[in-house]
């Protein structure tokens, strides 16, 4: 059996320090006392909600700064994607520093029927909500805009 060394609430095997103990899937299942993954990108935590949900939406598709409710603007730090299609955006404000979550809406019918259209034409899709400065980008199966989050279709 492997040993474990703890250091505050973090736990660490020889798999941390020594890169030749390292195996497939060798950090995996470590957490922290809180519960959350570290290795996988769930630290973001939980932010608040924001009140103008649409409006800020429309300001960050647009590719403007989105202004934060303490003054100042939210700096983008991570987009997750949800299962039910839509995608979380993670922001924090450079006043004070706290974090803001924005969801994301899942594509319609009509932005899906959009990016079909281009793909049939043998060619390469933008994302409909940010326009053509990003490309969408296979992820899996689905064809991804990087910028939101949001899967547009199956090529």
């Amino acid at each position: 059996m492997e040993r474990v060394a703890r250091f505050g609430h973090l736990f660490y095997t020889s798999a941390h320090f020594f890169p030749e103990n390292r195996g497939r899937g060798a950090l995996r299942g470590l957490r922290n006392r809180a519960g959350t993954d570290r290795h996988r990108g769930r630290d973001l935590g939980d932010g608040l909600q924001l009140d103008n949900q649409k409006q800020l939406l429309q300001q960050y598709y647009a590719g403007q700064q989105v202004e934060s409710p303490n003054g100042g603007f939210l700096m983008l730090l991570g987009i997750r994607s949800n299962e039910d299609g839509s995608a979380t955006g993670f922001f924090e404000c450079n006043v004070s520093s706290l974090r803001y979550e924005l969801v994301i809406p899942k594509a319609t019918r009509t932005e899906r029927k959009k990016v079909r259209d281009v793909l049939k034409e043998d060619g390469d899709p933008s994302c409909p909500r940010h326009g053509s400065e990003s490309r969408l980008v296979r992820a899996g199966k689905d064809l991804v805009c990087p910028a939101c989050g949001i899967a547009y279709a199956k090529p």
